[in-house]
């Protein structure tokens, strides 16, 4: 009688135990299929289980089903596993052929964090990739050099400094530039280039990092001033993933440069082992991409953001 009791027991338990796996994995999965961070009391989960967390969660499901010999649950579960791949790589994952051309203007973004005293040798490497414009944030190291300095060979370069480690680089000249802050450690600023066939105007952003701040707002503010004005492009650290619903007020007159023109992964955080999206190019409806990358970068934990622009002239 005891050893029945035992086995009703066991079973009980185990039965409760694969209820409360599969309650985890179909939680998690419909959190990055379908909830994303379209709420407030979603968005802290979406953003700080990125989606190679979840596979790996479902994955150590599945060795619970395999120790506990229940293979029908173990195969469904890897079927999930195999459709989640899937819908990862469908998202994370672009394969467009990307055609750069250097009568274009190239735009580069970095994320310059932990760059410490090397600097000099950063900005170096960074001239290398010959860019027109290049957004840094998190840049205090580059930040010391006097705002309006000229570097590079020749002084061909111009350095433009707006502060909470937010600089601009750029061959164009600087016509005029802004500081705002967003609320809870966000900021932008707002940079105007003036190269021989066009002006342009840079949105450079540095969303804070807190899983708990809505995205909305500040995307909302961020995507166009008062007057309906909008820049011709908006880069920087957003510390959001690009399949993030909150992105939706900038995806209404901007494209996601490597989205439209970029081939492979898309994750530039965190190096060495890139697991989410976070640096973006967003560019301005109308204003052709010819081909973006993302390059790893040695001197910081953020891979680097790349791309070539066909500014219309004006």
């Amino acid at each position: 009688m005891s050893d029945r009791a035992f086995d009703l027991k066991s079973s009980s338990g185990n039965h409760n135990l694969k209820k409360l796996l599969w309650l985890i994995a179909f939680l998690i999965t419909m959190l990055h299929v379908a909830v994303r961070d379209r709420w407030d009391w979603t968005a802290p989960l979406f953003y700080m289980l990125p989606m190679p967390i979840v596979l790996f969660t479902l994955l150590c499901i599945s060795v619970c089903f395999g120790i506990h010999h229940h293979h029908r649950h173990l195969i469904t579960m890897c079927m999930l596993i195999v459709l989640l791949v899937f819908f990862w790589v469908h998202q994370s994952w672009c394969f467009n052929r990307p055609g750069h051309d250097r009568t274009n203007t190239r735009v580069l973004l970095w994320n310059a964090g932990r760059i410490g005293d090397c600097f000099p040798l950063a900005l170096e490497a960074l001239i290398e990739f010959s860019p027109d414009i290049v957004g840094l944030v998190e840049s205090n190291g580059i930040s010391r050099i006097p705002s309006r300095t000229r570097i590079g060979p020749d002084g061909r370069y111009q350095v433009v400094s707006f502060g909470q480690g937010m600089t601009v680089i750029t061959r164009g000249d600087v016509i005029g530039g802004i500081r705002e802050k967003t609320g809870h450690g966000s900021w932008f600023s707002d940079c105007r280039i003036r190269f021989s066939h066009r002006d342009v105007w840079i949105r450079l952003v540095d969303i804070s990092s807190n899983p708990f701040r809505s995205r909305w707002s500040m995307f909302e503010r961020m995507s166009r001033d008062p007057d309906g004005s909008i820049p011709d492009v908006i880069l920087g650290d957003f510390n959001t993933p690009s399949g993030a619903c909150s992105f939706e007020p900038i995806r209404k007159n901007f494209h996601n440069a490597f989205e439209s023109a970029g081939m492979g992964f898309h994750a530039t955080w965190p190096l060495p082992v890139r697991m989410m999206a976070i640096d973006h190019i967003w560019v301005r409806n109308g204003i052709p991409i010819r081909g973006t990358e993302i390059v790893p970068f040695r001197f910081s934990d953020h891979a680097l953001v790349l791309t070539d622009l066909s500014f219309p002239a004006r």
